[in-house]
């Protein structure tokens, strides 16, 4: 390969180009001029390249080909492209492994919309849960391991849940005269007011998570969720 200049619409163009001619440079520099000492003008085919190379060009070591995989070919750019190594399907150890990190993905996706609306009121979806538990038992007051019971997943640490929700105001808590050991909470109106603010964002984040799907698959897929659950769910619980 080596770069020369060539002329195209009236201008001077520089371009690389391979000659076909394996051979060695003469033992003394000759014009590149046909006939006169074999210049690199009878290398190249290109009529044009020719002219121009018979008036202008000079020996120099740069213009003769080096190897021995010359084309004749002028290159007007070179492209570089990287093969695209086709996608890889994932591996699992059985269907089963699949399905459960399927469902385990779903979650981390969908939960990232809920939390939006709930980063926005300094609530965690455990809270919110507990809000609204705490509102379908209402006016009663419910134990505070019943509450724990109750929540879609558990909570680590229902106490700790439960101190920030008592430090917003937003449910109470007491002790019945009649056994100090136990601990009921219920829902005040401050908490009641938080869950109406929330409600139609609540709604919002739902149609964004599952919106796209219709009836019949969103009824497909709770039957299919509830039946995959059902051997794991407690007896007497609410999500048999």
């Amino acid at each position: 390969l080596y770069l020369l200049p060539w002329y195209s619409g009236g201008g001077l163009r520089w371009g690389l180009w391979r000659s076909a001619v394996r051979r060695k440079p003469p033992p003394h520099p000759s014009p590149g001029v046909p006939g006169e000492g074999g210049g690199l003008a009878e290398a190249v085919t290109h009529p044009v390249a020719r002219e121009f190379m018979g008036k202008y060009n000079r020996w120099h070591p740069q213009n003769y080909c080096v190897d021995n995989s010359c084309s004749n070919v002028y290159i007007p750019r070179m492209v570089v492209t990287t093969p695209r190594s086709p996608a890889k399907r994932r591996h699992f150890d059985s269907p089963q492994q699949e399905a459960f990190l399927g469902l385990w993905r779903t979650y981390d996706r969908l939960r990232a919309i809920e939390d939006e609306v709930f980063n926005g009121h300094g609530l965690t979806a455990h809270q919110y849960n507990a809000l609204r538990v705490l509102r379908a038992h209402r006016p009663d007051k419910v134990p505070t391991l019943g509450l724990g019971a109750m929540l879609v997943t558990g909570a680590p640490d229902i106490t700790r849940l439960l101190d920030k929700l008592i430090e917003r105001g937003l449910i109470e808590r007491e002790r019945p005269a009649d056994n100090r050991r136990v601990v009921l909470v219920g829902i005040t109106e401050a908490g009641l007011g938080l869950l109406d603010e929330l409600a139609r964002d609540v709604r919002e984040s739902h149609a964004r998570q599952l919106g796209h799907l219709g009836a019949a698959d969103l009824k497909t897929l709770i039957d299919l969720l509830r039946k995959a659950r059902g051997p794991h769910e407690p007896a007497g619980g609410d999500w048999g």
